[in-house]
């Protein structure tokens, strides 16, 4: 592999608490955590006794074990096909997806979003924005692992073979970074320095909100030109993703005039579009 343009500790970062555990639960289980904010499970009886509660409690580890299976059977799968990466993760995003739906359609749990807010009572399952995130953030763990001499077997096959096909982990921050969202109506306090050619936004996403993708041809039109156009610059994708990351952290603390360390939240400032707009993908 080429020598890691990223520094020793951006890795440090995301790869602490690591203690040789199996690498992909591993990073399944943190990536879970960066995910599972945006996703809430109440008891669909209310006069469930507690210890059927601890037990509902328990099931939703229990669908997090399973999608780690999956991702773990999808990476040790991927030596003997020879689909293109992008296939690969629309598959594997299906699957996540698909197990969701079936499991709570059982009617024990009810998926709720943030707000409180059901998509359905039956058949409710994870977004596309979710479970991208969930998958993407696991690949970047391993590849950090991978970048530490930490990886080995099936999974650093997979990361040699995939590594410039990875896809961003989208949050708020990201796609508010690439879409370069003035802070003002003053082109200079646009993040021009964000190391893409152009802006960038995904089609029917209404402000940042990553968990409520839903249309993943859109979602993965978008990758895509971000992909090409670090490309065209010979950088990697998840290479950038990591160097910019902490970048578009500051920026949208910025953008919006909050200090989530001492949980102060103010309304985000409003605009008027003044400066070039992204494009939309």
């Amino acid at each position: 592999m080429n020598k890691c343009t990223v520094s020793t500790d951006d890795i440090s970062f995301w790869t602490g608490f690591y203690k040789n555990d199996d690498p992909i639960t591993w990073a399944s289980e943190k990536a879970y955590l960066d995910m599972n904010r945006t996703m809430t499970f109440r008891e669909s009886d209310s006069g469930k006794t507690e210890k059927e509660k601890r037990a509902i409690q328990e099931k939703r580890y229990d669908y997090r074990d399973k999608v780690t299976n999956i991702i773990s059977d999808r990476i040790a799968q991927s030596k003997e096909k020879s689909d293109d990466f992008d296939t690969w993760h629309k598959e594997t995003c299906n699957m996540i997806i698909d197990y969701y739906g079936k499991t709570l359609d059982d009617g024990q749990l009810i998926l709720v979003c943030r707000k409180g807010k059901e998509r359905s009572v039956k058949g409710t399952t994870l977004s596309v924005g979710q479970a991208q995130k969930w998958l993407n953030m696991t690949l970047k763990y391993l590849w950090l692992l991978d970048r530490l001499n930490l990886l080995e077997g099936d999974s650093s096959s997979f990361v040699c073979k995939y590594q410039f096909c990875f896809h961003i982990p989208l949050d708020s921050y990201i796609i508010r970074y690439v879409k370069r969202e003035p802070k003002s109506n003053k082109c200079k306090d646009f993040p021009e320095a964000n190391g893409l050619l152009k802006p960038y936004s995904i089609e029917g996403l209404s402000g940042s909100q990553w968990s409520r993708i839903d249309d993943y041809e859109r979602y993965l039109k978008y990758q895509k030109a971000i992909r090409d156009d670090l490309s065209s610059q010979g950088k990697l994708p998840i290479e950038w993703e990591l160097e910019h990351w902490h970048k578009a952290v500051a920026y949208y603390d910025e953008l919006s005039n909050r200090t989530f360390a001492h949980g102060r939240t103010t309304s985000l400032l409003r605009a008027e579009q003044v400066c070039p707009k992204p494009t939309i993908l």
